[in-house]
């Protein structure tokens, strides 16, 4: 009996140690924290600059009913800004980003303020424009230093400030004037 006995102990001994050491390998092996690719990220900034524009849309449609032109004409341009020129932006420099292992961005929302009249746009434009050519500058020096996604980023938002709002904010500033 005592052979069979330690036997026994023996073989409960073992499976007592495999079952620790399974226990111990497997709470060392935790899954990794979900993480999406890039690819994702981009296409989920995407989807935020689309569902972002559809908002605006949305705002125009009210404002337009409710008889308030230049800011439904905001709004709208604002949309179309974020469907337009958000979603490429984002497809661009999000692209960009993960050639360079830099992070995505993620969404980018366009806003255009309604100006209170013809001379308050015409000052608005020619800040944008100010802004644009910085951005224009900043972008050289951004490819310059060899920072691509930064350089990417920079040349998309000087296009968009002085090729795309100021001529939207001097229209609604038209309206204005014209009592709209």
């Amino acid at each position: 009996m005592g052979h069979q006995t330690s036997r026994a102990l023996l073989v409960g001994l073992g499976a007592a140690v495999a079952a620790f050491g399974a226990a111990t390998m497997l709470s060392a092996a935790t899954a990794q924290t979900a993480r999406a690719d890039d690819f994702t990220d981009i296409i989920n900034a995407v989807n935020g600059d689309l569902t972002i524009g559809q908002g605006e849309f949305g705002t125009a449609f009210l404002d337009f009913g409710s008889n308030h032109v230049p800011a439904g004409l905001a709004a709208f341009f604002a949309g179309v800004d974020d469907d337009l020129w958000s979603t490429s932006t984002n497809l661009e420099v999000g692209t960009v980003e993960a050639l360079t292992g830099s992070g995505i961005n993620g969404s980018i929302a366009v806003s255009i303020l309604v100006p209170a009249d013809f001379a308050d746009a015409v000052t608005t434009a020619e800040s944008m424009l100010a802004i644009g050519q910085a951005d224009f500058a900043d972008a050289a020096t951004a490819l310059s230093a060899g920072l691509f996604a930064n350089a990417a980023i920079d040349q998309a938002l000087g296009s968009l400030y002085t090729f795309d709002l100021p001529s939207q904010v001097l229209f609604i500033g038209g309206l204005e004037s014209l009592g709209l």
